[in-house]
């Protein structure tokens, strides 16, 4: 599980040095190993290896591991520990199917309410997201679709519909 997280005070694969609180930062970075597939589906994450690695207490990570639980990404079992989910084909067909429907409200929202610095920095993200996967970065390509759509549900100015849509997209990595 090591060489699939990065310490804390490293940047991550874009670039970017994460900021925020110990729990926003460890929350973060697991979430992107998952998004990115370096976390596969039934991966056991154990609270005492994650604290080693992020050099942070066990509560820290209990909480990380239970707001990815909260979103449908970690399965937390009682005595056994917490694991990366993995859904069933029928688990999955449902997920992308409300996906589907969540993303074609938020792109009517987008489409009425997203600034023109927004356009900007979505069409820079699909720029970004083609050189990964046309250099082979299938990871970053995975995540940085999941961002884009983040950023456009965004963009439509609607909180649940962030949240829906944050739940949708860490589950379909």
């Amino acid at each position: 599980m090591n060489e699939q997280l990065q310490p804390l005070k490293k940047p991550t694969r874009s670039g970017k040095v994460r900021t925020g609180t110990q729990d926003d930062i460890v929350y973060a970075h697991i979430f992107d190993a998952i998004l990115e597939q370096r976390l596969a589906p039934g991966t056991k994450l154990s609270e005492e290896a994650l604290g080693e690695i992020f050099g942070v207490s066990r509560t820290i990570i209990r909480r990380a591991l239970s707001r990815l639980a909260h979103e449908g990404v970690v399965l937390l079992r009682p005595n056994r520990g917490a694991v990366v989910a993995s859904p069933s084909v029928e688990e999955a067909r449902q997920i992308f199917f409300a996906r589907r429907l969540v993303e074609r409200a938020i792109t009517e929202l987008a489409v009425q309410h997203a600034s023109a610095e927004q356009l900007s920095e979505l069409r820079q993200m699909v720029k970004d997201e083609q050189a990964c996967f046309a250099r082979g970065d299938r990871g970053a390509g995975i995540r940085l679709s999941g961002e884009f759509h983040l950023k456009l549900a965004e963009a439509a100015k609607n909180a649940p519909l962030v949240s829906f849509q944050r739940s949708l997209v860490s589950q379909t990595s």
